[in-house]
């Protein structure tokens, strides 16, 4: 997995409008503010993001912190070689989540924004981190919404809707504090699942700012049949996933 990161993966990425240091810098400051509304900066002494890229969340989170305690993780040798010089300081730990293992951290902060969909078990995942995160300690995941966004993708293990969604973070045993259905610009689509976790089974309702509350579960499903219906056909390989994540996740 890790070499397909290191090449095809950010070879395909580089593609479009945006480079990818200047989408992640995009998604970064939106990140930033979210985290803002929900989590009092002044404790966050320290943070890691999974799948640090291009080095530009982490530059935004230092810039609003100001701590000195940044660490990354990523695979791929130029975004980590390109992300030493947009965030100065920056301690490079490890090419997988699987390295938390091996560290031994107590962090307040942990990022993992469009990363937890390519993983192999995403439980497991979530389970690493939160034994990496202090008792005040957070995790902001950002992952695509399965009824908003073209998320059927070669290199997505899983499809996340918010109730799937919902129900890997309990079986990690963590809890949503916040939760936000929507895109980044115009606040209307629910393209992306945007939530900030903390330690512990949720004992009461979490803070969500669902769009799902306001269009209805009926409404983000029409998001996603109208992408389907420009579609040709849905291959085989994704179609499995969908039922393979609906078995594991999903209530029956």
């Amino acid at each position: 997995m890790i070499a397909f990161y290191e090449g095809l993966y950010w070879d395909e990425l580089s593609k479009g409008s945006y480079s990818p240091s200047e989408k992640q810098a995009g998604i970064g400051r939106h990140q930033l503010w979210f985290t803002r509304k929900h989590l009092r900066l002044g404790q966050v002494a320290s943070v890691l993001e999974i799948g640090s890229s291009h080095g530009q969340t982490l530059a935004a989170f230092r810039r609003a912190i100001g701590t000195p305690r940044i660490y990354g993780i990523e695979p791929s040798q130029m975004a980590r070689k390109n992300s030493l010089a947009a965030c100065p300081g920056i301690e490079l730990v490890g090419k997988s989540y699987t390295d938390l293992a091996r560290l031994s951290l107590n962090l307040d902060l942990i990022i993992i924004s469009h990363v937890l969909e390519h993983l192999d078990d995403p439980v497991k995942a979530l389970k690493l981190m939160a034994a990496r995160i202090s008792p005040k300690g957070r995790i902001l995941v950002e992952v695509p919404n399965y009824y908003g966004h073209p998320s059927a993708q070669l290199a997505h293990n899983f499809l996340f809707t918010p109730a799937s969604f919902r129900n890997c973070v309990s079986a990690a045993g963590l809890s949503i504090q916040a939760m936000r259905i929507s895109d980044r610009e115009t606040e209307r689509n629910p393209v992306y699942i945007l939530a900030l976790l903390a330690p512990g089974t949720a004992t009461e309702r979490a803070s969500e700012e669902f769009e799902e509350v306001k269009a209805g579960r009926d409404g983000m499903k029409a998001v996603w049949d109208r992408y389907v219906k420009g579609q040709r056909t849905i291959p085989a390989r994704v179609k499995h996933k969908v039922r393979t994540l609906a078995r594991r996740f999903l209530p029956h």
